[in-house]
């Protein structure tokens, strides 16, 4: 027991170009994971922040906003997509412990951008105190606490709905917490948006239906705060992600250079059970050296961790994918987590390794110098066909039951990494078809190089599947979750973009809504036909037991011809005030009477007149728009024999007017979001490093342990350049084997989307990013070529030297 650590360390420093492979994998993979777990622990803990929006005010009281409903043993909750707003009887009731304060809090619009309308009455305690001018007097006037325009001017400015007013700025004051906000006068702040929104009082007061918040819970009431929250959760899927692929990542890669390293043993360790080891022994040299490359490798990573965790938050914060308050957690179990985790990664990437090199036979020392032994173990074959297995269910099972989980990142990451790590486990027995499909252009030309590099790729099938293993890892991911990103992202684009079959499409623009005068003057224009469109929501109980909040749009008009939908069954012309249009999501049939709860929680009795298909991004459901009081106006469709009259109806208005062909490029462009692309660079990037690293190790111990081979090559008569074409021959057909497996991955995960978006869509378009795949392709095979050819170079220098 005492020679084992010494035994293990003396055969690391032998295999220098392993071992250096192996530890920079886990230092890496150890250094992500401990700057990720920074990253996570700081989005775990923010730092206490003062209230802005009401940080003078000691009180202050809201609506609770929820909808509660009976169903069987209890009832069922959710927030209101709508507050009501405080109501009479319960202003009443607050105003008995003495005066209250009232706000109302709505978005407006002006000055090129969208601002947050408010009362004047509470802009002392946002401390929103004028800088310049003075307070305003008339409902005229305003007080602006944005930046761009001085006391004095004279600016039009947009209500809720979109109405447009004429105002005179009485005064200039800071934005109240980086928020942009307009204070109008009390009065003219209830005429914009009459909903009470916000009472500040003088004492707490509890009434049924409110909420009171003092101290830091006046903070959820601040705009920051729910954008922090959004944030913060794109920051714990994007660590969450590369950390998992990290992970996986070094487990694969460990795992495959010591399942290599100890095939490429086999005559030492048959060595050392003829000079009396016994299995139990060997099998600990090769666990004792995965633990000292583990310990090694875990320590330098979580040191280069916690130095470049912070980098990591502040490249987050630079752009714009964390608060800009962001920062990582002080706290050490990131890094103790981490650092078990890669001495966990080490011992597990080496068990079966271990455990094939306790088999060696003494009498093999000679045999396997000779020949490379074929098959695959027992435990190999079961743990690829039990990832197969998984992924075909990850597969199978949702397309039977809830196709639309196949389009969601924590279903098509996790099937991606089966897949990989099933043709990794399966390769012995898959390579050698593959290769010999790919080899086989090779026995129709001249001269023996391609036939001596077909009959090399298949006599070592060993060989070949450890050099195809990184080429179809990075290939595969690239494939799997670049394609499967672009193909959800696309296909919910074109869902956008299909949904207009108008002429024309008016917008919000500077104004935060449509405003119904502008929809009036389209509706106006001679032969238009119009369809005005509001966002809203509505709940349903789905199985008697759960609340879901569902999108909805609330219509107003015909929509045949101006509205294009994915129609299943019915006739959405026949949509009233006590019809519903649902998508295949809810489960209902035409006919069927539903009862939905609207966004202010008032309920309400449907009929189903048509049912469309859920789609890729779900298409929700279509009321008339006397379920959607007070929702603000959308978009205004609208079919006109005359151009230049609807754009007449809308200039000046704030409102933004778009042919079809302009909306369809609005919504094909920018599919995928910045967070995602920047989640999908990293891992990407994960795995061409680490594959890199993978590739490059075993292609030079490979190469370095075959100058035997290639020196009878040079007594057969074949010249230097013979023997590098020969091997850059056989490097090119394994990255080729690689990339097909890859390819076949791809295939089996994107086929799955594929049939997924045919029951969701009725059309489907697999969407893969085939130029970038392609140089991913192409850097692998640069990599293992200059890696082949400088290793032989060298090799062959040396030997001249030595002679």
């Amino acid at each position: 027991m005492r020679a084992l650590f010494p035994m293990a360390w003396r055969g690391l420093r032998a295999r220098w170009i392993t071992v250096t492979t192996t530890f920079l994998a886990l230092a890496l993979g150890v250094a992500l994971i401990t700057a990720m777990g920074q990253v996570l622990a700081g989005t775990l803990s923010a730092p206490g922040r003062a209230p802005s929006r009401y940080a003078e005010a000691p009180v202050v009281v809201v609506a609770t906003g929820e909808l509660s409903v009976p169903v069987p043993g209890g009832s069922a909750a959710r927030d209101l997509a709508d507050s009501p707003g405080l109501s009479p009887a319960q202003l009443d009731a607050l105003a008995q412990a003495g005066p209250l304060t009232l706000d109302h809090v709505f978005p407006a619009g002006g000055l090129g951008g969208p601002l947050t309308g408010r009362s004047l009455a509470t802009a002392g305690a946002s401390g929103a105190a004028p800088l310049t001018g003075r307070a305003p007097a008339a409902d005229g006037e305003v007080l602006l606490a944005a930046p761009g325009t001085a006391a004095g001017a004279r600016i039009t400015l947009y209500g809720p709905d979109g109405t447009a007013g004429e105002y005179l700025v009485a005064g200039t004051a800071a934005p109240v917490g980086g928020e942009p906000t307009v204070f109008f006068t009390p009065a003219e702040a209830a005429r914009l948006s009459p909903r009470v929104d916000v009472a500040l009082a003088a004492a707490p007061v509890t009434v049924p239906g409110t909420r009171v918040l003092t101290g830091d819970a006046r903070r959820v009431l601040d705009p920051a705060t729910a954008r922090d929250e959004e944030a913060l959760i794109s920051v714990n899927a994007l660590t969450g992600t590369a950390g998992g692929v990290a992970a996986f990542v070094s487990v694969f890669v460990v795992a495959s250079t010591f399942a290599f390293a100890v095939a490429r043993r086999r005559g030492e360790f048959a060595l050392l059970r003829a000079a009396g080891a016994t299995p139990r022994q060997v099998r600990r040299v090769v666990l004792t050296e995965a633990l000292l490359l583990g310990v090694l490798g875990s320590a330098a990573g979580c040191v280069l961790g916690d130095a470049g965790a912070p980098e990591l938050a502040a490249r987050l914060r630079g752009a714009g994918l964390a608060p800009d308050w962001f920062t990582v957690g002080g706290s050490t179990a990131p890094a103790l987590i981490a650092f078990a985790t890669g001495v966990l990664v080490a011992l597990t990437g080496a068990w079966t390794a271990a455990r094939r090199a306790g088999r060696v036979r003494p009498a093999e020392a000679l045999r396997e110098a000779e020949t490379e032994k074929r098959g695959i173990t027992p435990v190999r074959l079961l743990a690829g066909l039990a990832a197969l297995a998984g992924a075909v269910w990850m597969t199978a099972e949702p397309l039977a039951t809830a196709p639309a989980e196949l389009l969601k990142r924590k279903q098509y990451t996790p099937l991606a990494m089966l897949l990989l790590i099933a043709l990794a486990a399966l390769a012995p027995l898959i390579v050698p078809p593959i290769a010999r499909l790919v080899t086989w252009p090779l026995t129709r030309l001249r001269g023996a190089t391609g036939m001596l590099a077909r009959a090399s790729a298949l006599g070592a099938p060993a060989r070949t599947a450890a050099t195809a293993a990184p080429v179809v890892l990075t290939v595969g991911l690239a494939v799997c979750l670049m394609g499967a990103t672009g193909t959800v992202d696309e296909a919910r684009a074109a869902e956008r973009a299909d949904r207009v079959a108008a002429d024309f499409a008016a917008l919000p623009g500077d104004a935060p809504a449509v405003a119904p005068d502008v929809a009036a003057a389209l509706a106006a224009v001679p032969g238009a036909r119009t369809l005005t469109v509001r966002e809203t929501s509505v709940y349903d109980l789905e199985e008697d037991t759960v609340l879901l909040r569902r999108q909805a749009r609330a219509i107003d008009g015909d929509p045949t011809g101006l509205l294009s939908l994915p129609l299943v069954d019915g006739d959405p012309a026949a949509l009233d005030d006590t019809g519903i249009v649902v998508d295949t999501e809810w489960g209902r049939r035409v006919g069927e009477t539903v009862r939905v709860h609207r966004a202010d929680g008032s309920p309400v009795d449907l009929r189903v007149v048509a049912v469309i298909r859920e789609g890729a991004g779900g298409n929700g459901a279509y009321v008339t728009a006397v379920h959607a009081p007070g929702a603000p106006i959308a978009e205004v469709l609208v079919d006109a024999p005359s151009a230049d009259a609807v754009r007449a109806a809308v200039a000046n208005t704030g409102a933004r007017l778009l042919t079809r062909a302009e909306w369809r490029e609005r919504a094909l462009t920018g599919a995928t979001s910045e967070v995602r692309l920047v989640a999908i660079g990293l891992v990407v990037g994960l795995a061409l490093l680490y594959t890199g690293l993978f590739l490059v190790g075993t292609l030079a111990m490979a190469t370095r342990e075959r100058h035997a081979e290639l020196r009878l090559l040079r007594l057969a008569g074949a010249g230097r350049a013979h023997v590098l074409a020969y091997l850059a021959a056989e490097t090119g057909l394994v990255v080729l084997t690689g990339c097909v497996l890859a390819a076949v991955a791809g295939a089996v995960s994107l086929g799955g989307q594929w049939l997924a978006l045919r029951g969701l869509t009725g059309d489907a378009a697999i969407a893969v990013p085939w130029p970038t795949v392609g140089l991913i392709a192409a850097g692998c095979a640069v990599l293992a070529l200059g890696t082949v050819l400088t290793v032989a170079l060298a090799s062959r220098t040396r030997e001249e030297a030595a002679a």
